[in-house]
């Protein structure tokens, strides 16, 4: 059998570490340590020596991704690029992983699967066992399949034309970019286009009135969808900040396939990221079956809504021990705040829930002097009590003088209070126009109550309404970074320049 797995747009090739170490750390590199924050200490575990490895290269021979097999029988470092996600590449790679271990003698590989991909890996054969666990910080599950073959269990195979038809991959979405398809996606399933009577069935299974696409809740939520090989989307789902899930919608042709636990999973995982206690939704009582084999409970007693009966589901994350590293790490009832927490940038990937005018002043001020490269801040109305204080000011203006390279930047809504009253970040960013620019959100997009701080391109401050003290901060979140860092630089580019804004007082 030759080493190359020859697929439609990819190939899987088997290769030496010595050789191809470079081109593998790379792609890790990209994935693990950029995209979703792991560390370096974790990712480079000493174990690629002993290891077997399989680099995917697209038809250009550009590599794309890579996986590992350990003498221990453990596959991992599982790594695709974000652009090649949902073409197979990533089953193939794991098929590859498998099939070497098989023919080696192994009777059993494992994994630790991150918990929004249990499904790609049940589909290729794996069975989930033990409870869910923090890995990097990051939620996992423990995943096994035997090897043994058996004259009532022949040996799995997947053949490569089957990789390209059943893969899919759960990806986040960007509202201001996926809005369009994930609308479509939604209306599709309520049968706008496939008849009326259609229209009446799904819209009972999916527990959504046709009229109800999309909401004023979808700019703030975050959203998933899940992309077959062809990168088409087939399925969508929401979550606000809360915990609370709905918009579940996955096409017809595709259900019954794992879309729909693999979507849930993808908002049940950053839930748990997040520290909340919960996730929850309402869900029709006619797919209580895949809520409870997602591991939600019904809570209550069902209701009518829409005209059909509803239950609440609810997932319990405290299990996890995310609370208790929250009451560990971050900012408690009785305390006097994050002062004595000595989080430290790009490196302490915890969550802080943040509750309290002092919270968020500390923690700002905090994240700020650690600051290296830039500062980010959107602000409706650049809160006096949060951003108007000698002490941000000195570790801004710091950061402006160190060299040319460092920029600030500040969207705001209103500049008429900032200016009527003085403020201190208006004061200083007169002074050191060059690298502090303040401008004001065009005001098609002044719909967002939000309001965030993100420094460098790691650490993260964040409240869903800028009226209330109640949100969180991460001090090493790449991915919630660059989510909103997405937000901010569309909303930049469109921003308004205000000339009383750089008007010096005399």
């Amino acid at each position: 059998m030759p080493n190359d797995l020859q697929l439609n747009r990819f190939q899987i090739t088997h290769v030496d570490w010595l050789v191809a170490q470079n081109t593998l750390s790379n792609l890790r590199r990209q994935v693990f340590i950029i995209e979703q924050g792991v560390s370096q200490e974790e990712e480079w575990d000493g174990q690629d020596a002993t290891a077997q490895h399989w680099l995917a290269t697209d038809a250009t021979g550009k590599a794309i991704g890579t996986a590992r097999l350990l003498p221990s029988g453990q596959i991992g470092r599982m790594a695709v690029l974000s652009d090649y996600r949902g073409t197979g590449t990533g089953a193939a790679l794991l098929q590859a992983a498998v099939n070497h271990a098989r023919d080696t003698g192994f009777s059993t590989v494992f994994l630790n699967a991150q918990s929004h991909a249990l499904g790609f890996y049940q589909r290729a054969g794996f069975t989930a066992d033990g409870a869910e666990f923090m890995e990097a910080g990051i939620p996992h599950y423990h995943m096994t399949q035997s090897l043994i073959t058996t004259e009532n269990s022949p040996v799995r195979t997947i053949e490569a034309p089957d990789i390209a038809l059943l893969e899919f991959d759960t990806l986040e979405a960007d509202w201001s970019a996926d809005g369009a398809i994930i609308t479509a996606v939604r209306d599709l399933v309520l049968g706008q286009e496939l008849g009326q009577a259609l229209d009446q069935e799904l819209s009972q299974e999916l527990g959504l009135p046709a009229d109800r696409l999309s909401d004023d809740t979808d700019k703030t939520s975050l959203h998933w969808h899940a992309k077959n090989s062809s990168g088409e989307t087939i399925g969508v789902v929401r979550m606000d900040l809360k915990g609370n899930i709905s918009r579940l919608a996955v096409l017809p042709e595709h259900r019954n396939q794992g879309a729909g636990r693999a979507l849930l999973d993808a908002a049940v995982a950053r839930a748990t990221r997040y520290g909340l206690p919960a996730a929850q939704l309402a869900g029709l009582q006619n797919l209580n079956r895949l809520f409870i084999h997602s591991g939600f409970t019904p809570i209550g007693e069902s209701f009518m809504l829409h005209g059909h009966p509803h239950q609440i589901y609810r997932k319990d994350l405290t299990g996890n021990n995310i609370e208790r590293q929250r009451q560990a790490l971050s900012i408690s009832d009785d305390d006097d705040g994050v002062a004595g927490h000595a989080d430290k940038l790009r490196q302490d990937h915890q969550l802080l829930r943040l509750r309290r005018e002092a919270d968020f002043r500390q923690v700002i001020l905090h994240m700020c002097q650690q600051a290296q490269q830039s500062i980010r801040i959107w602000s409706p109305m650049l809160d006096h009590k949060l951003f108007h204080s000698d002490d941000l000011s000195e570790c801004i203006s710091a950061l402006a003088r160190r060299n040319r390279y460092t920029k600030i930047e500040i969207l705001l809504y209103d500049s008429h209070r900032a200016v009527k009253t003085g403020h201190a970040l208006v004061d200083i960013s007169r002074k050191l126009s060059s690298s502090i620019s303040i401008k004001i959100v065009d005001p098609e997009l002044r719909h967002l109550n939000d309001e965030f701080v993100l420094v460098d391109n790691a650490g993260v401050i964040y409240r869903s309404d800028f009226e209330q003290y109640e949100g969180f901060a991460n001090f090493r979140d790449i991915t919630e970074n660059s989510r909103l860092g997405r937000q901010f630089k569309s909303a930049w580019e469109t921003g308004l320049h205000d000339p009383n804004l750089r008007q010096l007082k005399i």
